[in-house]
């Protein structure tokens, strides 16, 4: 949703676009706000996992001519605010050993 929003902003295009760019950037997002949040928790191949999804997101936005870069943007600065909002409502549960 946050992707559509850029767009209808910061295009100025004449054509109409499709496609699903927007939520995979928002998965992205809220994937980078978890590894950066839980640094200490994750495994270093889930810290790896999310450094190339964001490489490949990256060089994808920027190599493939028709992507529309406001949508992917949108779409991974939305995902990094929905995660930001979810971790103001959970309870951080910590553990103890006795």
């Amino acid at each position: 949703m946050s992707g559509s929003v850029l767009f209808y902003f910061f295009y100025e295009g004449q054509m109409p676009i499709s496609g699903s760019s927007g939520p995979i950037f928002g998965f992205i997002g809220i994937l980078t706000f978890l590894a950066v949040r839980y640094f200490d928790r994750i495994s270093a191949n889930d810290k790896r996992f999310t450094v190339m999804m964001l490489l490949i997101g990256c060089v994808s936005t920027f190599l493939i001519p028709s992507v529309v870069i406001s949508v992917n943007l949108g779409g991974f600065f939305g995902g990094i605010l929905v995660a930001f909002i979810d971790s103001l409502f959970k309870e951080e549960k910590v553990q103890t050993t006795e």
